[in-house]
């Protein structure tokens, strides 16, 4: 993969701890005025990714790379790198001022010109007038900014957001979101934001890395990412589970639930994943039909999921809420018209 000589770039990183490999081969960049969300379960190496790129550790491979200068062996607080964690870090005792101002002292500034970087930067995030509020009468919401303005006061080269908004609720997540991202846009710098959760990394990235055992398995645009999942491990990871085994022969795949024509790629076993995109209910079994029992159905305004029973599990589907379902225990038919190939997953050799 070929990668830009401004901003950020990654190239080759390997990192382990008493011989258990931690990050494998990492390859990544992320450039200026652009968000780059690394996306993957607990465990997974994202965070130690995030550490290496500070400066915190040390790779035992590969560089880091930042406008065009190898900056690996450069310590943290040299490398004009601003980060943000997840538990916020603000300091108790400080008022908000206190709080965003903290390391503009170590830059030479002025008073005044403390003053004013914290005025602008307020203003910034929505938080005008909050100067002297003493952190522990803010709500969660109130802290994240502060905490992000805080991580923006020294005008950091590169922003790097550790699960930024893992401790607060789901409705607070979700309108904060919105507001991120519009700061994050006016902002000319290269953007890491790490996460677990793929609705946080679709909505504020502009490109996804999905890592897994130490590994970047997927990275792409989330529209490229969510239309092609490419393995079993994004698919499921992405909440995709209609996965079933089948073979594919003279561009015809298959499977125990159906048969679909139109993958001349693809010869021999394969495993399938079956699109909820589209999926409606039809009269009777056909081709790209899948025929089972209706186990459960979950009405959602304009779209109904259900789950069916088939020969080859259950599998679930989201059809029009106008669909004339039968009641539970009776037999449907669902037309399937996208179906993909994904790679199986294969366990990680530890080393």
């Amino acid at each position: 993969m070929e990668l830009p000589d401004d901003g950020l770039r990654v190239e080759g990183v390997s990192f382990a701890v008493r011989e258990k490999a931690i990050l494998r081969d990492v390859s990544l960049s992320a450039s200026p005025g652009k968000t780059t969300a690394l996306l993957g379960p607990s465990g997974c190496g994202k965070t130690t990714l995030l550490r290496v790129v500070a400066g915190l550790e040390r790779p035992d491979r590969g560089s880091v790379w930042f406008d065009g200068d190898d900056v690996t062996g450069v310590p943290a607080h040299r490398r004009g790198f601003g980060m943000m964690f997840q538990e916020f870090a603000l300091f108790p005792h400080l008022d908000v001022e206190g709080n965003v101002a903290f390391g503009l002292r170590h830059q030479g500034m002025s008073g005044g010109q403390r003053r004013d970087r914290v005025t602008e930067l307020m203003e910034l995030v929505g938080l005008s007038g909050y100067e002297r509020r003493r952190v522990e009468t803010l709500s969660g919401g109130e802290r994240q900014r502060v905490a992000l303005a805080r991580a923006l006061a020294p005008q950091p080269r590169l922003l790097m957001l550790d699960e930024p908004l893992g401790s607060l609720d789901r409705g607070l997540r979700e309108r904060l979101l919105v507001e991120l991202r519009g700061i994050l846009r006016r902002l000319n710098v290269p953007t890491l934001y790490v996460t677990h959760d793929q609705m946080e990394a679709f909505a504020l990235a502009d490109r996804v890395a999905i890592m897994d055992a130490g590994r970047i398995v997927r990275e792409g645009t989330p529209a490229e990412i969510h239309g092609e999942p490419r393995t079993e491990f994004v698919a499921r990871f992405l909440g995709m589970e209609n996965l079933v085994a089948g073979t594919c022969e003279g561009g015809r795949l298959r499977t125990p639930v159906g048969e679909w024509c139109g993958l001349p790629a693809h010869t021999g076993p394969v495993l399938a994943l079956l699109r909820t995109e589209d999926a409606e209910l039809v009269a009777g079994p056909g081709g790209g039909v899948v025929t089972g029992e209706l186990v459960s159905r979950l009405f959602q305004g304009t779209r109904t999921r259900v789950a069916v029973d088939t020969a080859a599990g259950r599998l679930e589907f989201e059809l029009p809420g106008s669909a004339n379902l039968p009641p539970e225990g009776e037999v449907l038919h669902v037309q399937v018209p996208h179906v993909q190939v994904v790679e199986r997953a294969v366990a990680a050799a530890d080393g």
